[in-house]
């Protein structure tokens, strides 16, 4: 999916580009500055819905392998969850971009089902035919920079640098035991990444980002990748209004002595956002 939209994205860019350099080609035809590409300073909250896959493993603290489990399937957490994000983005320059966010929905899910099987958590075993019950939730924020390497009046695209932290919380326990295993951490991960954005048709624009980032470090290696693409209506010079597509992908795995495991959580859907610049 990833590499089919930044594709339509590069071509819409390189589409708009060569009509760009018709036009100034001839006396009087200078395009007028276009806001989108001239605010200072942009808000942006969006809301969506993703269809989620979760799959966990928490090795027992003498590195006995846990059960990988299936946390829609296995443990009966909702496979789709509402989405929503808040950001700024800066323009100090016309080149320059800051960029910041946060999601203020936070993924948040809880249930209680009852096993079809024994499955091992870390130090714990439970039994098919237990009730379990399990609490996940996952948030996250970022901080990215952009340099605009192609710009035009109605075009630009930039390569990105920037910092993704994302915060687990994950539970799961037989109440009826009163046993449980839980494991909490937070970890900021490097990100590199590609952004793209054009005026297609007189208020309609159309944009993409992809950002990634792979580590291997100290026993321990993962992988985090995020696309964002939409379409976008200009109301006016300040107001805009889209609609897009977002998959958010982490997945990661530990073999340091006493806590290992591993850890995949992958998101997708649309989503609805709203933008004032100025």
């Amino acid at each position: 999916m990833a590499p089919g939209l930044l594709t339509a994205g590069l071509l819409a860019i390189a589409a708009s580009a060569a009509a760009q350099a018709q036009a100034q080609g001839r006396p009087g035809s200078e395009p007028a500055p276009d806001p989108v590409f001239d605010h200072t300073i942009t808000l942006e909250a969006s809301i969506g819905y993703g269809s989620t896959d979760t799959r966990v493993r928490l090795d027992a603290s003498d590195g006995t392998p846990g059960t990988v489990l299936d946390a829609e399937g296995d443990l009966g957490l909702d496979s789709g969850e509402m989405t929503g994000w808040v950001g700024v983005i800066l323009r100090p320059r016309p080149r320059h971009r800051i960029r910041a966010g946060l999601n203020y929905l936070a993924s948040d899910r809880r249930a209680r089902q009852a096993l079809e099987e024994d499955i091992r958590v870390g130090d714990e075993i439970y039994v098919a035919g237990e009730e379990v019950e399990s609490h996940l939730r996952l948030r996250t924020w970022s901080v990215a920079y952009a340099y605009s390497f192609l710009r035009m009046p109605r075009a630009e695209a930039a390569f990105s640098l920037g910092v993704t932290s994302i915060g687990a919380y994950a539970k799961a326990g037989v109440p009826a035991r009163a046993v449980s295993e839980t494991e909490e951490r937070s970890v900021p991960a490097p990100q590199v990444g590609v952004e793209v954005a054009a005026r297609v048709w007189r208020d309609w624009y159309a944009e993409a980002r992809y950002q990634y980032v792979k580590v291997n470090a100290s026993g321990s290696s993962g992988r985090l990748s995020q696309l964002d693409a939409g379409v976008v209506f200009q109301f006016d010079r300040n107001i805009s209004v889209g609609l897009g597509y977002s998959s958010f992908d982490v997945d990661v795995e530990s073999n340091d002595p006493g806590d290992s495991g591993t850890f995949r959580y992958k998101t997708q859907g649309p989503r609805l956002f709203l933008r004032a610049g100025f």
